[in-house]
């Protein structure tokens, strides 16, 4: 998600006057708040990740306003110079965010560095989103500290910034300015249907999500909302007073509140995974932002609240704020890792990466962006330098400023250069995998009749069920018990267990005691725990696995799992959980989901403890000494 409008602070077009479009830093502000929000604190805007659909439309909206204009002016389109706008507008900031978060990673985590390349090749390529996708990096995978992953809709609007305007002057030759709205319109409706049937088809969300091809309707729905005000006059009018031709100030006030009161209802309604969401959700969040930017711009009342200073102020720092506030988020979460031991940033550490945010975005704005907006590259090169010769000692304040450049960027080369293939959790998934690939098991082993009398940690006669911790696990496990049968996947859930089971039941592979471990993923029901005990079946004892990880089901998930074994006394509960939650920092990978070596001991250590306090709750108790039968003494020898 980003913000890369152009300013809305008086622009001059050739030929024309300056002008100014109100309500649309305010707009802007909005939108900002709600992504930050969303990264920083998402219970309290679950939804809030629309901001970027909010700053698509104005995006759009925006750009081709711009060049209309232009066109208008003066009959043509100045390609060169749009695109030398664009950069002066994005480049500055970017370079900036992207050279110091590189810097900072190799100092606070290695984990961090992981895909960094790649990630900084996105960037600079302006593809970040189809580099993404062809790297395998989610963007709702929340896990995953993925450094430059707010850049992604940042490459969404440069491809729009370089293709729209080549497109534009094709669809100009089309004489009747109300077909060119018909034309976008037809366009931008086929965007929404495409992001549509490729969730209808089952497509992974994150395809869905970063895709420019099935995310670009909200520039297009700004787009087409700029070029109807245009063709509403057959004159060259002042863009404002086309906007008023549309409806009086008070029906078009009421109109704005309400769009702006349904978005509010679509940040708590709609989430980030939910098939809603991309089938009209997004869309329809897009066009209540058109209605949204019709409203503001019009010069009532409703425009001067969003022009109040306070939105004003963050509206113009947006593009900063968004470009900031997730790398510092990641780097901060990296450096104190048990202030998000929840998955969440705790209120402490998202106070700390808002305010950051809001110092960095101000500096960049005041000391970086603006300057290079007016002056250009060169010029500010120049102007910085005299700057600087003017200040007691330039020389020492000149090689200081270099040493410290020049240290950043070394410090940044080193870490691509040495950045590791793998996070420490997926290292220690892979040695589980490797550990199971080793092992070679009997085939179908029939069930031991369970006599608890007997222990029920032989290994033997256990078949394990489990997604990537129980994988991480694997090596302990075989060395608790040799002999188990392990099959552990990564992202699997219950669901994907259920359907295994069933399969090796079938195949006469599940063994005396089966142990599940799957609440890591997805959330389980007691109807999932009453059909997995079904398949167990009476012959057998079933353990289950409770899960710790920061996400936000985990609670719900261990919840059900103890109430389930608490009314099934033959059920056992290896309480992972308790168990890991005291050393987590020490004994987990920098995820805190994946156990290491120690932590994997522990895992094992916890499930041969829940065995054994089931074995003792299946043994008959013995009956009090008084009731008990006498042994008779031995004869003496004769």
């Amino acid at each position: 998600m980003s913000s890369a409008s152009p300013s809305t602070a008086p622009v001059t077009s050739p030929g024309r006057a300056s002008f100014h479009l109100p309500g649309l830093d305010g707009l802007r502000a909005i939108a900002v708040v709600l992504v930050i929000v969303y990264h920083a604190a998402p219970a309290l805007a679950p939804g809030g990740f629309i901001g970027v659909d909010i700053f698509f439309v104005i995006s759009g909206f925006l750009i081709t306003t711009l060049l209309l204009r232009e066109h208008s002016a003066t009959g043509r389109i100045g390609l060169g110079r749009f695109w030398l706008r664009r950069a002066r507008r994005l480049l500055p900031a970017l370079a900036l965010v992207v050279g110091t978060a590189a810097a900072l990673a190799p100092l606070i985590s290695e984990d961090i560095l992981v895909g960094l390349r790649s990630q900084v090749l996105g960037a600079a390529t302006f593809a970040y989103n189809w580099v993404a996708l062809a790297t395998g990096n989610g963007y709702f995978d929340s896990t995953t500290p993925e450094l430059l992953r707010n850049l992604w809709s940042l490459s969404v609007e440069e491809q729009f910034y370089l293709l729209w305007p080549l497109l534009l002057l094709a669809l100009l030759l089309v004489r009747r300015p109300w077909v060119r709205v018909g034309v976008l319109a037809a366009a931008t409706t086929a965007g929404m249907i495409w992001m549509w049937v490729l969730t209808a088809l089952g497509t992974d969300v994150t395809r869905v999500y970063y895709g420019t091809d099935s995310h670009s309707f909200g520039l297009l729905i700004g787009a087409t909302l700029a070029t109807a005000l245009i063709a509403q006059a057959r004159r060259p009018l002042p863009l404002l007073s086309r906007v008023r031709e549309f409806g009086a100030g008070w029906r078009r006030d009421l109109i704005g509140m309400l769009a702006l009161a349904i978005i509010a209802v679509a940040v708590w309604g709609l989430r980030e995974t939910g098939f809603a969401t991309f089938r009209w959700g997004l869309p329809a969040v897009s066009i209540l932002t058109a209605v949204l930017v019709w409203s503001a711009i019009g010069g009532g009342a409703w425009s001067r609240v969003l022009d109040m200073a306070p939105l004003r102020y963050l509206g113009a720092r947006s593009y900063g704020l968004y470009l900031w506030h997730w790398p510092l988020l990641v780097l901060l979460i990296a450096a104190f890792p048990e202030q998000a031991s929840t998955g969440e940033p705790t209120p402490l550490l998202a106070i700390i990466a808002i305010t950051l945010t809001l110092v960095l975005a101000a500096l960049s704005y005041r000391l970086v962006e603006t300057p290079i907006r007016r002056l250009g590259f060169i010029g500010y090169l120049r102007a910085l330098t005299a700057r600087i010769l003017r200040l007691p000692q330039p020389r020492l304040v000149l090689a200081g400023v270099v040493a410290v450049a020049a240290l950043a960027t070394g410090v940044a080369v080193s870490g691509l250069v040495h950045a590791p293939s793998q996070g420490s959790a997926q290292q220690l998934i892979e040695e589980g995998a490797q550990s199971l690939k080793a092992t070679a098991y009997p085939g179908p082993i029939a069930p031991k009749p369970t006599d608890a009398s007997d222990g029920l940690a032989e290994g033997t006669q256990i078949s394990a069920i489990g997604d990537s911790v129980m994988l991480a696990a694997a090596p302990a496990l075989q060395e608790e018990f040799p002999g188990i049968a392990v099959d552990a996947a990564v992202s699997r859930n219950m669901g994907a267990g259920l359907e295994l089971a069933q399969e090796q039941a079938a195949a006469g592979q599940l063994r005396s005691v089966v142990v599940v471990g799957l609440g890591t993923n997805a959330t389980i029901s007691s109807a999932q725990l009453d059909r997995l005990a079904g398949i167990v079946g009476p012959n057998r004892h079933l353990v289950l696995v409770n899960a710790y990880a920061p996400r936000p089901w985990v609670a719900g998930v261990n919840q059900t799992l103890s109430s389930y074994v608490a009314g099934h006394p033959r059920v056992g509960l290896s309480d992972w959980a308790s168990a890991i939650e005291p050393a987590a920092g020490d004994l987990l990978a920098s995820d805190r989901i994946h156990p290491g070596s120690r932590g994997g001991a522990l895992y094992a250590q916890t499930l041969h403890g829940a065995l054994e306090t089931l074995a003792k709750a299946e043994r008959p108790p013995e009956a009090p000494s008084y009731l008990r039968t006498p042994t008779p003494a031995p004869a003496p020898h004769r």
